[in-house]
């Protein structure tokens, strides 16, 4: 949080400077309860409707704003564009709340091939009943490259779309390249936004659509790059928390997920299934999903889960994460036919359905190949595994992954699971222990402060007397740190689960 501060505080500084670097740069004020009579644009006689608004260009430095406390209809659809030194902004002015847009249509806001733009503080509802496609603030990449957007402390809610998924879907905030050669995002940063009451996705990048995706180490020129996702607050959500599709090296970093899949569709629904889960990403390279929090999906037949190591993917690192009380457990694995490596790392997972539900998404030859699991804490009544959220022993398929250094704790009568062929050094308490070296017996657990029930599951501590201490497997090198931070030590054995004790 400490470098998020200074780092928030000189993109407001570049902000603020643009609106004011030039006298020649055009500030358009709008104010939907003004007398229309004279209306230029001015502050003295702001435009009085979105449409209005809409028909004036972004450009460097200038910036559209509207006044605070009052309330737009319609749909502010945003063209032009700002420059790297001069960006444009979208946003408020004068004293009070927010100022609010209540769309009728598929956007309350849209930015077509809009560049170095910062759409920063407005309030955003567009309701409807689920028949068609509805989006809070949508961006979209349709030719050229965009470059330099940020979408940062809005307040986006009462989205009532239907539940369409992926390119043009509906949903809180919907970023679109519509494919290969036609579009793509860099440097795009959606941050500090509390998005509620959507359908179907709280977030969803949609970076390029289809067309080939290589080996994580390998180029990508199609893909959207430089994707931030962070600090976002997400709750009651129909599908999906978040999701980046078509990205390399996005970042999607301490955000909170709760009460989504509302609308998920089990295998057997006649309307046919939707599956939803909190955090995941889907053709995508070199994902980094950390510090996050999900809590409270809904299973209703699929997924359900907090987080996603889905198919399709590459190169993507699952690790630091919170997870409680997710119907459909902590995570979903996809089988792949496809090479890719995955890692899920010094996660803690409190009172999830599962710990792990399978999904045979590519078959018969799809497997785990590639994912590594490993230093991960996980308690509830019965930390088991599933197949498409029906309790089993073993994961679809053969395991096929690589397993070590993970508490499975049942606070009940829990089922054992098989893990092998490479499951090692993990501790199993009120459960059957599998695989080599393994460890059993309670965990001698304390909470760090003040307990709170599931609510504070990264408070979860070791005591000196824990059998989890000091025997685990080595723990790759190019991990540097535990959950809270501490430094790995590298001499004598490490500690089983999420952090470690010396």
């Amino acid at each position: 949080m400490r470098r998020a501060i200074p780092i928030l505080m000189a993109a407001l500084a570049v902000a603020c400077a643009a609106t004011a670097a030039s006298a020649s740069a055009a500030r358009t004020f709008v104010d939907c309860t003004a007398a229309p009579a004279g209306a230029d644009g001015t502050r003295a006689h702001p435009l009085t409707t979105l449409a209005d608004a809409s028909s004036v260009p972004l450009e460097p430095g200038g910036a559209i704003l509207l006044r605070r406390g009052t309330e737009c209809a319609g749909t502010l659809a945003l063209t032009g564009s700002g420059s790297k030194s001069r960006p444009a902004l979208v946003s408020g002015y004068g004293d009070g709340a927010r100022p609010r847009i209540a769309a009728s249509g598929e956007d309350a806001v849209s930015l077509l091939n809009v560049s170095h733009v910062f759409v920063d503080r407005l309030e955003v509802a567009n309701p409807g009943d689920g028949s068609g496609r509805k989006r809070g603030i949508h961006l979209v990449a349709a030719g050229p490259t965009v470059t330099g957007v940020t979408v940062r402390g809005n307040r986006i809610h009462d989205v009532g779309g239907n539940l369409d998924k992926d390119g043009g879907g509906s949903g809180g905030i919907q970023v679109d390249s519509p494919g290969p050669g036609t579009g793509r995002f860099r440097h795009l940063v959606i941050e500090d936004n509390r998005i509620s009451d959507v359908s179907r996705s709280g977030i969803f990048v949609v970076g390029v659509s289809g067309g080939e995706r290589p080996r994580a180490s390998e180029p990508w020129p199609e893909a959207s790059t430089g994707v931030r996702i962070r600090r976002n607050h997400i709750r009651r959500v129909a599908g999906d928390g978040i999701v980046t599709l078509g990205t390399d090296g996005a970042r999607v970093r301490r955000n909170f997920v709760t009460k989504g899949n509302l609308a998920g569709r089990g295998l057997a629904d006649p309307e046919g299934m939707i599956c939803n889960a909190g955090i995941w990403a889907f053709h995508a390279n070199n994902t980094l999903i950390e510090r996050n929090v999900v809590t409270r999906m809904k299973f209703n037949g699929c997924d359900g889960s907090g987080y996603d190591i889905d198919y399709d993917q590459d190169g993507t690192v699952v690790q630091f994460n919170e997870s409680y009380a997710n119907e459909g457990g902590f995570m979903l694995l996809c089988t792949d036919d496809q090479p890719r490596s995955a890692e899920v790392r010094f996660n803690v997972s409190v009172n999830d359905g599962f710990s792990f539900n399978s999904s045979p998404c590519s078959r018969p030859a799809g497997s785990y190949d590639g994912l590594r699991i490993y230093n991960n804490t996980i308690v509830g009544p019965d930390p088991g595994v599933a197949i498409l959220g029906f309790d089993n022993t073993q994961l679809y398929g053969p395991p096929s992954l690589d397993f070590f250094n993970n508490i499975l704790a049942a606070t009940e009568a829990g089922r054992g699971f098989t893990c092998e062929p490479d499951c090692r050094n993990n501790l199993f308490f009120h459960m059957p222990a599998a695989g080599r070296d393994a460890v059993t017996g309670s965990p001698r657990f304390f909470f760090k402060g003040p307990y709170r029930g599931t609510a504070t599951p990264g408070r979860l501590g070791l005591r000196p007397s824990s059998p989890a201490i000091g025997v685990g497997a080595p723990i790759p090198r190019d991990v540097e740190r535990d959950f809270f931070g501490t430094r790995i030590e590298r001499a004598g054995k490490p500690d089983i689960g999420f952090f470690q004790t010396r």
